[in-house]
């Protein structure tokens, strides 16, 4: 009288099917969160603004160079005073 158990799946495997099936659920909801969020947010190219800001910084800063070195030429006196020091 053998008994016919069939197809036995082993609590180890149970667990880590369940594992595994609960991390792919979670990292699929939050790649599928991001991609909405990021298609709803649709900033476009939202560094145009900061990027202008930093090359008006840098032009004005040149300027400023610019001044400084003029100062320095016209000034022959100046220029061996800090050359010296």
């Amino acid at each position: 009288m053998t008994k016919n158990r069939g197809f036995r799946v082993t609590i180890f495997k149970k667990i880590l099917g369940s594992c595994l099936a609960l991390s792919t659920l979670i990292i699929g909801g939050w790649y599928a969160y991001t991609a909405i969020k990021l298609a709803r947010e649709a900033k476009g190219p939202y560094l145009v603004k900061h990027f202008k800001r930093y090359v008006n910084y840098q032009h004005g800063l040149g300027e400023a160079v610019v001044s400084v070195a003029s100062a320095l030429a016209s000034d022959p006196d100046l220029a061996d005073d800090i050359a010296r020091a």
